[in-house]
């Protein structure tokens, strides 16, 4: 699958090298299916650190070195940081006793989330998705720290890395929810039938043109949320709300934020045209998954079933100056609260 192994080509550019994932998940949740077991997993990866030892090396090391077994077939300048010279490989894998090389390059995480069976063989796996969504997101810095903002830092290092997952049933769907640690948001995928799993919206609440400054806690609750490092889910028959609610910890940004997570088909059904339901208002006026300029994440109208909004946007477009007002679309000055339902609070 394609990957964007370089944080110094100033490019969201995906390319496919010889190169495995190893997929190290950070976050299991197992869920049934007409009484079958699927697990899901989120493929973060990591370094192996302790003492003086680690197994984490550069592609680009590993070829000036002579180390790549020559009847491995890398592309023309492979080493080059503008190519996938940076990328952040495992020495630990691969090597080739006998050979004396590797004939092997693996790198850390496979930068998507997967879906096993109950015999451990995967069903599906979102390959590149992740990359290739937030790479046309206008305003979204592709694969940023989750500290420092800047565009495609960390290219070169795990991408996006999908960290915290969970999954939870709205209605009669299924959905599997992935937090990106660093470059933030949440993804959302219908799992209802593993085999056919499809991508259905992206949230993201940070907002790429705030820097980070780790002395000044005020900076830091201007930038959103960043680093989910925690999923929670709670369906709608334990929430106080009546609706399933998604819980995210936020690591870095130290927030703690409450998706309503709401089942429009259900709202659809005790609704008359004559008078619409309030969720299915708000969640056509934000249709589409995406990041507004950047400062706003919205939800969307998930697969025609589910809405996942933030709130309260109106108090949120409230605080923001004058000027950035002027960027958001007309649609979504002075809208009610509950169009748009989430709650965010601060433990730093």
């Amino acid at each position: 699958m394609p990957l964007d192994p370089s944080n110094k080509d100033d490019a969201a550019e995906l390319r496919t090298i010889p190169v495995h994932g190893l997929s190290m998940p950070d976050s299991i949740s197992a869920f049934e299916v007409d009484g079958q077991t699927f697990f899901a997993t989120a493929n973060e990866g990591d370094a192996r650190e302790w003492g003086d030892y680690t197994d984490e090396v550069e592609l680009k090391d590993l070829v000036k070195e002579g180390k790549v077994c020559d009847d491995l077939e890398l592309a023309d300048g492979i080493e080059d940081k503008k190519f996938a010279g940076n990328l952040k490989l495992s020495n630990a894998s691969g090597w080739d006793e006998q050979k004396g090389c590797f004939d092997g390059l693996y790198s850390y995480g496979s930068r998507s989330f997967s879906i096993y069976n109950r015999e451990g063989n995967v069903v599906f796996d979102s390959g590149s998705d992740f990359e290739e969504i937030t790479k046309g997101i206008p305003s979204l810095n592709f694969n940023a720290d989750n500290e420092d903002p800047e565009f495609d830092d960390r290219s070169d290092n795990k991408g996006p890395e999908p960290e915290a997952l969970t999954i939870g049933k709205v209605g009669d769907r299924t959905y599997a929810f992935i937090g990106a640690e660093r470059v933030g948001g949440i993804f959302v995928y219908d799992v209802t039938t593993p085999t056919e799993t499809k991508f259905v919206t992206y949230v993201n609440s940070r907002d790429f043109s705030v820097g980070y400054n780790e002395d000044d806690v005020a900076a830091i609750a201007l930038a959103g949320d960043l680093g989910p490092e925690g999923l929670a889910f709670v369906p709608a028959t334990d929430s106080p709300t009546d609706d399933a609610l998604l819980i995210a910890g936020n690591e870095v940004s130290g927030t703690t934020t409450v998706f309503s997570v709401k089942d429009l088909l259900a709202d659809a059904a005790n609704s008359t045209p004559d008078k619409p339901n309030g969720s299915s208002t708000g969640s056509s006026i934000a249709a589409g998954a995406g990041i507004i300029d950047g400062l706003v994440g919205l939800g969307a109208l998930i697969g025609g079933a589910l809405n996942f909004l933030p709130k309260p946007i109106d108090e949120f477009y409230a605080l923001l100056p004058a000027q950035v007002r002027k960027l958001l679309p007309q649609t979504f000055r002075g809208l009610p609260a509950k169009l748009f339902e989430a709650n965010t609070s601060h433990s730093k």
